[in-house]
């Protein structure tokens, strides 16, 4: 019980919804491809706030971008 405070320390709103968006589409090793856009909408935020929120994610040591997202390719986020 104690456990899942530690996990989550003070997350806004959106910082738990993309977090649990991550959470939700990533594979057995914690990896998550995805773009933008597609994260954006699954989190329910606008796209344009979704830079801010991961990069807090970052910040919070809850999440660590292994590939930044380019046109070509979607980004790779590892869930810590």
């Amino acid at each position: 019980f104690g456990r899942l405070t530690e996990a989550a320390p003070d997350l806004s709103a959106r910082q738990s919804a993309v977090l649990n968006a991550l959470r939700a589409k990533m594979d057995e090793n914690k990896q998550v491809e995805a773009k933008a856009a597609t994260l954006a909408e699954a989190a329910q935020i606008p796209l344009g706030s979704l830079h801010s929120v991961l990069g807090s994610l970052e910040k919070k040591r809850l999440i660590v971008n292994t590939r930044p997202g380019s046109p070509r390719a979607p980004a790779v986020y590892q869930v810590l």
